[in-house]
């Protein structure tokens, strides 16, 4: 699409600056694509969406529709990634975009909750593996 076309500096925009952690891209344009850790990316796009960074990430795609393949929590067949809104299928009203992108916010912590709890049982049996060996 044009907006990542732009926000990755393969084009640059017509106005204005464009951004990435602070830094403008055609200024810094390394600084600006080196690979930043995160918990979440969220990627908005115009009413038709652009679904090929799902494709990118090897998101499965449903043969009818061509829309991402989701899970009753809007979750792809990739675990952490979710989809809302026109990127999931073509909402005609927008009342129905902001109750689906609530609900799938709703699913989006709950998940990063999960895993912040699994990662923690991981670093304490992990902990509780290494005194038992320092007592040996």
């Amino acid at each position: 699409s044009t907006t990542m076309n732009i926000i990755t500096g393969y084009i640059s925009s017509t106005s204005g600056t464009v951004t990435v952690d602070g830094s403008e891209i055609l200024e810094e344009p390394k600084k600006t694509k080196q690979k930043i850790e995160c918990d979440s990316l969220v990627y908005s796009c115009g009413y038709i969406p652009d679904v090929d960074i799902a494709i990118e990430a090897g998101v499965k795609l449903k043969k009818d529709t061509q829309g991402p393949t989701t899970k009753r929590n809007n979750e792809t067949t990739i675990n952490g990634v979710f989809v809302v809104g026109n990127a999931h299928f073509i909402h005609k009203d927008i009342n129905k975009i902001i109750k689906d992108a609530m609900s799938t916010g709703v699913a989006i912590s709950r998940y990063i909750k999960k895993q912040e709890a699994l990662k923690k049982e991981k670093q304490d049996e992990d902990n509780a593996h290494n005194n038992s060996e320092d007592k040996e």
